[in-house]
């Protein structure tokens, strides 16, 4: 079962995701987060991202972490791009 669902990212000018909006699933609280906190978590527990859809079900995804020269990467793909990739969450 997963700890967090991510919801929503917000980005930087480069398109790299800066915070997230995540759902604690223990406590059903939503929090913002910041890149460097909830890698951490994405790291020692089951996190999805949670995106709506047309079709009225959300599509999920397992998140990943991508490591290459020394920074992590979000993503939803372990594909070896430089950049974050959570596929289509809304931006705040």
């Amino acid at each position: 079962m997963a700890s967090y669902y991510i919801t929503a990212v917000s980005k930087d000018g480069n398109s790299s995701i800066k915070e997230v909006y995540a759902i604690n699933v223990a406590d059903n609280t939503v929090y913002k987060y910041s890149k460097a906190k909830i890698i951490p978590e994405v790291e020692k527990n089951l996190v999805y991202t949670l995106a709506p859809s047309d079709k009225g079900n959300p599509k999920m995804a397992k998140v990943s972490i991508v490591c290459m020269d020394g920074t992590k990467y979000l993503r939803t793909d372990e594909n070896q791009t430089k950049a974050d990739n959570l596929e289509s969450l809304p931006v705040f």
